[in-house]
């Protein structure tokens, strides 16, 4: 019987420092903060420089912090946690709220200081069967119109036009990623499954190197 899980092999970067890679097994039994670390890891989280936007810009308190994360979910997926108690963390200057709707479905946002938008606004509902990887699999799963789709996204969430933004698009794991630079440090990434035209996450980077290193040690396909 083919195994689930969560999700698999990725590359993992260190923050401020290097990109080193490893991959790892992830069972149904990973903890949601394994799950959150490996996608982090895996979207290869930007060495951050000051950024002045003031579109989207984050709150400079926790408190401020989780109301717009309460918004940005809201607005995202339709997901009320106004009744909820998020699980918040706050190490090295990156603070995440985490909402459990049941165990293997949680929604994630999380932020850095002096950022101009949230790092990651994710909804992680996956399970995906172990032997399967779009890398391996031919381009039939990439559709143009997720680049559509990317583009509304960004624009829905934070105001931003990306009529006129770069377009890449990678395949890897289960996720397919549409990259939108607007400007070399204004990068938003969003995260598609590959069985769901729907997004399920947006990530902000404001160096485009790094991602593009995480996405070499993950032998990501490249759609466009």
């Amino acid at each position: 019987m083919r195994k689930r899980i969560f999700c698999i092999s990725i590359a993992a970067v260190l923050i401020l420092v290097a990109c080193a890679g490893c991959r790892q097994d992830e069972t149904e039994s990973t903890s949601k903060s394994q799950i959150v670390n490996s996608e982090l890891k895996a979207e290869a989280m930007p060495v951050m420089k000051e950024n002045t936007g003031d579109a989207g810009a984050v709150k400079d308190t926790k408190a401020e912090y989780e109301t717009q994360a309460k918004e940005l979910l809201q607005k995202a997926f339709s997901f009320d946690a106004s009744q909820c108690t998020p699980t918040v963390s706050d190490e090295g200057g990156l603070t995440s709220f985490e909402y459990e709707v049941k165990e293997g479905d949680f929604y994630y946002v999380s932020y850095r200081d002096e950022v101009a938008y949230p790092m990651m606004v994710y909804h992680f509902c996956h399970f995906v069967e172990s032997d399967f990887d779009l890398a391996k699999e031919s381009s039939e799963y990439f559709k143009e119109e997720l680049v559509t789709t990317a583009k509304a996204f960004v624009k829905k969430m934070y105001g931003v036009d990306c009529s006129e933004a770069k377009v890449h698009a990678y395949g890897y794991s289960i996720k397919i990623a549409v990259q939108l630079e607007v400007a070399p440090d204004q990068i938003f990434h969003v995260r598609f499954y590959y069985d769901n035209p729907e997004p399920v996450g947006i990530l902000f980077y404001n160096d485009v190197e790094v991602f593009n290193e995480a996405m070499e040690m993950n032998h990501a396909k490249t759609y466009c």
